[in-house]
């Protein structure tokens, strides 16, 4: 009798790593500020968009 047991436990564990990872990007995510900042491009006519990440060492 074949049973499913080995595929239950790969997909048990990718879903443990998948809430891991996301727990890891949120909290990285936390601790860092993002800027955005524009740039006039008079030569162009228009704006230059940018976003910056800021790592915070301190908090």
């Amino acid at each position: 009798m074949v049973t499913l047991e080995g595929v239950n436990a790969k997909i048990q564990r990718a879903q443990d790593e998948i809430e891991r990872l996301s727990k890891d990007v949120a909290a990285s995510c936390e601790a860092q500020r993002v800027l955005f900042s524009e740039e006039p491009q008079p030569d162009v006519g228009t704006k230059f968009g940018y976003f910056e990440a800021k790592r915070l060492l301190f908090q």
